[in-house]
């Protein structure tokens, strides 16, 4: 009967063992995925500071899905479509105007290039869409930098 228990007991503490490893595997791997996005998209979720030259302007920028608003200190806002570009390089970024506000003519564009530097770091070249695209970050006279907040 002790034998018996005994094995009882290490089955049990076995199986608890293998329960508690899958619980904290799968917390792991949900809380990496936060950590490590999956592609670019992922990476650009959230609202960014805007630096331009090194100095932090009020205006921000808020991406959720492929939707990059633009928020503006006086509070005004301008909504885009965001479209990246993951196989040439440097990487590059095209943003369509959903809400004209009653403009008249062409749907105003930008196009750009963009390097994340790390997670909290994307430096970024933005332009309109009738102006030539750079090539390498070698022709770009003006970048702009989006800190994570």
């Amino acid at each position: 009967m002790g034998g018996r228990n005994r094995w009882l007991r290490r089955l049990v503490a076995v199986l608890a063992a293998v329960a508690a490893g899958v619980l904290v595997s799968s917390w792991w791997t949900g809380a990496l995925w936060q950590w490590l996005p999956r592609d670019d998209y992922d990476r650009f979720q959230g609202v960014w500071r805007i630096v331009v030259a090194d100095r932090a302007t009020p205006n921000r920028v808020r991406i959720v899905g492929d939707r990059w608003e633009y928020l503006a200190e006086q509070g005004d806002s301008r909504l885009y479509r965001m479209e990246l570009d993951l196989n040439v390089f440097p990487r590059r970024l095209r943003l369509e105007l959903l809400d004209n506000g009653g403009l008249v003519g062409p749907i105003p564009r930008l196009h750009g290039i963009y390097a994340f530097e790390n997670r909290h770091q994307v430096r970024l070249c933005l332009l309109p869409a009738a102006e030539p695209l750079p090539e390498s970050w070698d022709e770009v006279d003006l970048t702009q930098t989006l800190l994570r907040e």
